[in-house]
């Protein structure tokens, strides 16, 4: 299987080229990720413990899906593909909530600079969290996440504090 490739983009978020995975985040090149939070009807948000073989956060908390965006993908278009990969609910139509960048370097000598959209989708179907990316899936209120937050933000991947804090800023759930 070959590398992925990402759109490198600059500090406009315009796309300026492409390069591979492991260069982007070796170097900290800007590019493009997506994040969906899949709610159940009770208002219940899908978190999905990393796997403990993952390089970046290991068995920590993280969103419902996550996903880079491929080249000539949009941001919508990134976002049902992960639903589809990640958790296996196809044709579906999340709602876009906001945009970030995010900036971190991480312990294992990765970067991240990354242009990002957030999506929310409300579910009550059938879905599969992809057992080789997955330890863990589990629906949490937001009363949890919000204590869960407080109380050891650690046991989340670094990017969804982030994600989450935002989410509720602009949600006025804070």
């Amino acid at each position: 299987m070959s590398e992925e490739i990402f759109e490198v983009v600059d500090d406009n978020n315009n796309v300026v080229g492409l390069e591979k995975r492991s260069i982007v985040h070796k170097t900290g090149l800007p590019h493009r990720g997506v994040y969906v939070l899949l709610f159940n009807s009770r208002k219940e948000l899908l978190l999905q413990k990393r796997a403990s073989s993952k390089k970046i956060a290991p068995s920590t908390w993280d969103v419902s899906s996550a996903e880079h965006l491929k080249p000539g993908e949009s941001f919508e278009e990134a976002a049902k593909r992960g639903l589809e990969e990640e958790v296996k609910i196809f044709n579906s139509a999340p709602n876009h909530v906001l945009d970030f960048r995010y900036t971190h370097e991480y312990n294992v000598g990765l970067k991240d600079d990354e242009f990002n959209s957030v999506f929310e989708l409300v579910y009550d179907g059938a879905f599969a969290p992809d057992k080789e990316e997955v330890s863990e899936a589990k629906f949490f209120s937001l009363e949890q996440v919000k204590k869960m937050l407080e109380e050891n933000p650690g046991q989340f991947a670094p990017w969804v504090e982030k994600v989450l804090r935002l989410y509720f800023e602009k949600k006025k759930l804070v």
